[in-house]
């Protein structure tokens, strides 16, 4: 199976109802309803699977279950394709509104205009930049205190982070 099926048939300039721009779990997911309401979607995004590509085991997903993350996003995947719901791996560098459509420009493959975008884009996890850091990543250094708690239970810890504050 393939991870992500792939768009070759999707031409620039081509209108749809949905543009989902992302490839993580949300992305899916809104992909995933968007065709079952059978709505022309199209989804664009640059890492198939977003932060989860980033875990190894995930086990705080409802019936999922202690499930690698690869093969996770190979089962959002599959499910999406089932629906014939093309997917362009490309970078968006914007997004703008052209009367009552939103105009989406990818980086190599032109524009694509929706009635409805859906940003589904995640987080970007800042790094503290410290020696080892990278490493030991998946292996002691966690990004994620809420996903990694159980982990580390009964365990000498260190948080490090800050406050926004607005």
């Amino acid at each position: 199976m393939s991870l992500i099926p792939r768009a070759p048939n999707v031409k620039p300039g081509e209108k749809f109802d949905v543009i989902v721009v992302g490839l993580g779990p949300a992305a899916y997911g809104a992909a995933l309803y968007s065709a079952r309401y059978m709505l022309k979607t199209l989804v664009i995004g640059e890492t198939p699977g977003g932060q989860l590509t980033e875990a190894g085991e995930v086990d705080d997903y409802l019936g999922l279950a202690g499930i690698n993350a690869g093969d996770m996003i190979k089962t959002f995947s599959a499910h999406v394709a089932k629906y014939n719901v093309p997917i362009l791996m490309d970078r968006v560098e914007s997004l703008s509104k052209s009367g009552e459509e939103f105009v989406v420009r990818t980086k190599r493959r032109g524009d694509y205009s929706a009635k409805a975008v859906v940003l589904a884009i995640g987080v970007k996890r800042r790094k503290l930049g410290v020696p080892g850091e990278d490493q030991f990543a998946g292996r002691g250094v966690s990004y994620c205190s809420v996903c990694d708690a159980p982990l580390f239970k009964g365990k000498r810890v260190v948080v490090v982070g800050e406050v926004i504050q607005r």
